[in-house]
């Protein structure tokens, strides 16, 4: 998949989990409230953001 096409489909994600407009501190609070289905989306969709930005990274520094 292209990285672009998945960085935004996984910020879909955590934005259908979290609301549009989420301060970072107020990200832990919410996972708690978080069941266990939605709590591993979320885990999910931030890991692959972050699998994303290190190949934006490495792709930058070739």
């Amino acid at each position: 998949m292209a990285v672009f096409t998945e960085f935004e489909q996984q910020a879909a994600v955590l934005r259908d989990l979290f609301g549009d407009d989420v301060q970072v501190d107020a990200l832990t609070g919410r996972m708690s409230s978080f069941g266990s289905e939605k709590l591993v989306s979320a885990l999910q969709a931030a890991s692959a953001l972050a699998r994303c930005a290190e190949r934006i990274s490495s792709s930058a520094l070739a």
